[in-house]
């Protein structure tokens, strides 16, 4: 073999290297690529994915907003209706009225007037107050009516007497005087 010869496998050679390193490149290239490609749908989608995250969290903090205004105006109508409550049916029954219940509508305005947006269960504790007043305000209308039908009751015995007397007394007193003036005239 000549020099040649010797030239052109080692020329030979060189290209095949060179193809080989050429292939491997692009082989590193294309999984480059390929890792970039990924890495950015990655990137994409977790850009995506945290958008979509934060507009639910607005929302949710939105609903909370909305919720957390209901309560705060439910509040504030129980709140009003407890002291219009509380003084009609003081106005109403003011004279029977115990100063044990007279407490206990206080102690409900003031336990409503507690309530706020903050107070856990704030609804339950509405509905709780609330039916303890109607039973504050059942048993004062009840003893109410009993002293107004008892009122009634001794008006009507009272308003009867007049007849009683009328109608038992003048005729016996009228007849004393038919027969004191029956002796007095035989005398």
């Amino acid at each position: 073999m000549g020099d040649l010869d010797k030239l052109d496998v080692t020329m030979e050679q060189l290209k095949q290297s060179q193809r080989e390193l050429n292939k491997e490149k692009r082989e590193e290239i294309q999984l480059q690529t390929h890792r970039n490609k990924k890495e950015k749908e990655y990137s994409d989608w977790w850009n995506k994915e945290l958008t979509n995250q934060r507009i639910k969290q607005d929302k949710l903090n939105e609903s909370e907003k909305e919720r957390t205004e209901n309560l705060r105006h439910q509040i504030e109508l129980a709140q009003k209706q407890a002291r219009l409550k509380v003084q009609n049916l003081m106005d109403r029954n003011s004279e029977h009225i115990t100063s044990e219940d007279r407490d206990k509508l206080n102690q409900y305005v003031k336990s409503m007037e507690a309530i706020n947006t903050n107070t856990p269960k704030a609804r339950q504790q509405i509905q709780m107050l609330n039916h303890e007043f109607k039973q504050t305000s059942s048993r004062i209308s009840t003893a109410s009516q009993q002293a107004m039908g008892f009122g009634n009751r001794l008006k009507e015995a009272l308003s009867t007497i007049p007849l009683w007397i009328n109608f038992t007394i003048v005729p016996y007193s009228s007849n004393v005087i038919v027969k004191t003036s029956l002796i007095a005239g035989n005398s």
